[in-house]
């Protein structure tokens, strides 16, 4: 899947991921490749990315929003 997480200090991540793990206000969720499409709310955490060569990023976020689009296209916005 193609992956974006901006936030208010730039892009932190854009590229291929196998896996996104992230809070939400409904509890953590994981999105993988082929994943329904999905808006979210995002609250305080970590966001691990799962790259395109299985190594693991982590990204401490704080409120934002997710969206998953049809096609392989993840989007979060991220304060």
């Amino acid at each position: 899947m193609r992956l974006r997480i901006h936030s208010l200090q730039g892009t932190l991540y854009d590229g291929k991921a196998k896996r996104l793990t992230l809070p939400t206000e409904v509890g953590e969720i994981t999105v993988l490749d082929e994943h329904e499409p999905l808006i979210s709310v995002t609250k305080q955490g970590l966001a691990i990315v799962e790259d395109g060569e299985g190594k693991e990023q982590f990204f401490r976020i704080n409120s934002g929003f997710l969206e998953v689009k049809s096609g392989s296209e993840v989007l979060v916005l991220a304060d």
